[in-house]
């Protein structure tokens, strides 16, 4: 009498035959196949269907495969956008970098001061009045009233551990600015998490489908094509905010002023004459990565003209901090602003490195536990 050959994970789930290796070949190109279409038709930035500065039509289609449009340096800020907008048009995402540089922005606007206190290893944000607060950004508002809360000056030290829901809420609302000005097709954060979480319930499926098939018709590899699938829509899921057509021509148009601003030593000899765009522009060269390029342009040029961020006092033995005495500003200032900006992109290059060694961990965690649970259950 024939017997049923008892199954055992993992001998005897993955039978290679012309049925299973043929099934598996076609399930795992359709999928592959479905999650590329997929990204084109909700993760591919649109564009307007004509030249819309010139017909005013505002359709819109998803960009062609491997479309390529040349970069034209821009010489002026785009659309009048803060630093934080066009961070987020630029990467698709509102994080740490572009708050540094909205702080650095709101004082470069006048609306505080940033003094660094040598030997202490602190900043103080001080409240300057008389600006326009109402013209502020919501953004822009959250930050500046986190900051003082009521007071007037504040240590960098004494926001650590506090701060961390007003940048949330920051980034939020930075996401929130970018929807209502039409230059995404959906918020960009819950675009990554909605499809990666899609993708991770593929995987599950398919992880199901692989033990229930491998172990009653020896048939896994149906499962491990879905799982496949799966991770591919997982991976996918970072790519898949879309810009809108406004957004598009947004992000061509930034990424010709960042040409400007990463090739600024060529027009070098046109800084000596308005040299305050130095520290004007500075917020911008954060969200651009490119602090260290924008201040070589400037090297020998004084831009200490209406800087609002100011040179910290040396430390002198025996004097509490409030009574150090003060240095040259002029000669200072600019090394200043740099190494503020640098120290708001050290600490955003830090938390991303952070975030993905947390993604790693989680992605290790979670094939064990599916091994795991595959050998428990067998």
């Amino acid at each position: 009498m024939l017997t049923e050959r008892a199954r055992n994970f993992p001998d005897g789930f993955f039978d290679f035959n012309p049925s299973t290796v043929t099934l598996f070949l076609a399930l795992l190109v359709g999928g592959v196949t479905l999650v590329a279409w997929n990204w084109w038709v909700h993760g591919q930035d649109r564009a307007y269907l004509t030249q819309y500065y010139l017909t005013n039509d505002p359709r819109e289609g998803p960009l062609p495969p491997f479309h390529h449009e040349p970069v034209v340096v821009e010489f002026e800020v785009p659309q009048k956008m803060r630093p934080a907008q066009l961070g987020l048009i630029l990467d698709e995402s509102a994080d740490s970098k572009d708050v540094t540089a909205t702080i650095v922005d709101l004082a470069v606007r006048g609306f505080l001061t940033i003094t660094e206190w040598r030997g202490h290893d602190d900043w103080t944000f001080t409240w300057k009045e008389g600006g326009d607060t109402a013209a502020l950004m919501p953004y822009e508002k959250t930050i500046l009233d986190a900051l003082f809360a009521g007071r007037k000056k504040v240590m960098l030290s004494e926001l650590k551990g506090t701060f961390a829901p007003t940048l949330r809420a920051a980034e939020s609302q930075i996401y929130g600015d970018a929807l209502s000005r039409r230059l995404f097709v959906s918020n960009p954060s819950q675009a990554r998490i909605g499809w990666g979480c899609f993708g991770m319930a593929i995987v599950l499926v398919g992880g199901a489908v692989a033990f229930g098939l491998g172990q009653t018709m020896g048939w896994g590899l149906v499962g491990v094509a879905i799982v496949i699938t799966g991770i591919v829509m997982t991976v996918s899921g970072r790519f898949m905010p879309q810009r809108s057509a406004a957004g598009r021509d947004l992000m061509q148009h930034t990424l010709g002023f960042r040409l400007y601003m990463t090739t600024a030593e060529k027009y070098r000899q046109q800084f000596a004459a308005k040299a305050e765009i130095f520290t004007q522009l500075l917020p911008y060269a954060i969200v651009f990565g490119c602090v260290s390029l924008w201040a070589k342009a400037f090297e020998g040029i004084d831009t200490s003209a209406g800087n609002s961020l100011v040179r910290g006092r040396p430390a002198v033995p025996g004097r509490p901090a409030g009574e150090q005495p003060p240095v040259d500003e002029r000669k200072h200032l600019q090394r200043d602003l740099v190494h503020a900006a640098e120290l708001g992109q050290l600490e955003w290059v830090r938390r991303r490195r952070v975030r993905r060694r947390r993604r790693r961990w989680r992605r290790r965690q979670l094939v064990t536990r599916l091994l795991q649970t595959a050998s428990n259950s067998a």
